[in-house]
C-alpha cells in the first residue's frame, strides 16, 4: 500500500527545509521543532494539523534530528 497524503506532504516539507538536521546535517529521524508558538496545541498535534501549520508558518519551524530536537526543547536528560 502506498504512503498517505499527509505522510507524503511531510516528506516534501522536510525536503523543502533542506532534508537534513539544521544542527548536525543528519538525514535520519527528522522532526520539526517550533521556534515560536503558532497556536497549535497538544503533544504530537496530529499529522494533518501539523502539515497545515508548517505550510502556513514555515518561519516558525526548524528541521532537526531527534537528538537535536530534544536538546533544543531541553529534554536531554
Amino acid at each position: 500500500m502506498g504512503k498517505g497524503y499527509y505522510t507524503l506532504r511531510i516528506e516534501r516539507l522536510r525536503e523543502s527545509f533542506g532534508g537534513r538536521c539544521a544542527q548536525c546535517g543528519s538525514d535520519s529521524a527528522l522532526e520539526f521543532a517550533h521556534l515560536r508558538p503558532t497556536g497549535l496545541k497538544g503533544r504530537g498535534r496530529g499529522l494533518p494539523q501539523r502539515v497545515h501549520d508548517i505550510t502556513k508558518n514555515p518561519d516558525a519551524y526548524k528541521l532537526l534530528c531527534h537528538t537535536h530536537h530534544a536538546l533544543f526543547d531541553g529534554r536531554n536528560g
